[in-house]
């Protein structure tokens, strides 16, 4: 699964590899941090 990461200016694309843990973290998506 492919995801997109942004923070500020900067635009980060990422691959999940394809377990548990990714597909758990992925079900938290989208996601906003401060």
């Amino acid at each position: 699964m492919r995801i997109r990461l942004t923070a500020g200016e900067t635009v980060l694309n990422a691959t999940l590899d394809d377990n548990a843990t990714a597909r758990d973290f992925a079900s938290l998506l989208p996601l906003t941090l401060r």
